[in-house]
């Protein structure tokens, strides 16, 4: 985790900790439906979130997110506009 953590982008905070990762296709085999966004955080939060759901008005916008010690995921369709941090954070996270 501290190497992963290391060496990635900063993509915001929640908690007041430092949260890092980036954003991976899963294009490998073909062309990809969804995005990940998979990311580390500095030290654990005192949250967990484990496979929590948000729909909104349309599938294209629907955001699955997993939080668990330090590892973040989000998994979202690629035909809709990459929610922000602060989106994110906001709607999921707290």
């Amino acid at each position: 985790m501290k190497r992963s953590f290391e060496q990635e982008d900063t993509l915001g905070t929640l908690s007041g900790v430092e949260v890092r990762g980036r954003w991976i296709r899963g294009d490998a085999i073909g062309p990809a439906r969804h995005e990940v966004l998979l990311g580390v955080l500095g030290e654990r939060v005192p949250v967990d979130h484990r496979g929590r759901r948000r729909l909104r008005a349309s599938q294209a916008d629907r955001l699955d997110v997993f939080l668990e010690g330090r590892l973040l995921t989000l998994v979202r369709p690629v035909d809709g506009p990459r929610p922000s941090w602060g989106r994110i954070r906001s709607e999921l996270l707290e």
